[in-house]
């Protein structure tokens, strides 16, 4: 029998890489729980997020939500951050081991070095001695 693929959204126990459709900084990041929970608290819950923090700031970002913003159109911003963080956000290891999805995390920001994960948050330096 053939057992049904898991979407990319329903995905869990994995380390993903966002990048911004503005600018194309990256940010990498590892959660337990689903991409789809993880990518909308980036996009609009968790205004701590890094990812978060760069929409507010990110000049190109800002420039794409006025060009569809035109004619007096408002666009729903919460919506448009949740979906632009979903549509730029790709697997890039999995575990269902959370020690070494923690280790793959580490090994991942440090292997692409990302813009975005700067801080004591976002940034896990591995040290094994």
């Amino acid at each position: 029998m053939f057992k049904d693929k898991t979407t990319l959204l329903s995905s869990s126990n994995l380390v993903y890489q966002f990048k911004c459709p503005g600018c194309i900084k990256s940010y990498i990041g590892k959660t337990e729980s689903t991409l789809f929970n993880r990518t909308k608290e980036h996009g609009w819950k968790d205004k701590a997020s890094a990812i978060y923090k760069h929409f507010d700031h990110c000049s190109a970002w800002k420039e794409i939500v006025d060009f569809f913003q035109t004619d007096g159109v408002e666009v729903d911003l919460m919506q448009f951050n949740v979906n632009a963080v979903r549509e730029n956000t790709k697997i890039i290891r999995k575990s269902d081991n959370w020690l070494k999805l923690a280790f793959l995390e580490s090994l991942t920001i440090k292997e692409y070095k990302p813009d975005l994960n700067t801080g004591i948050r976002s940034c896990k330096d591995l040290a094994l001695f």
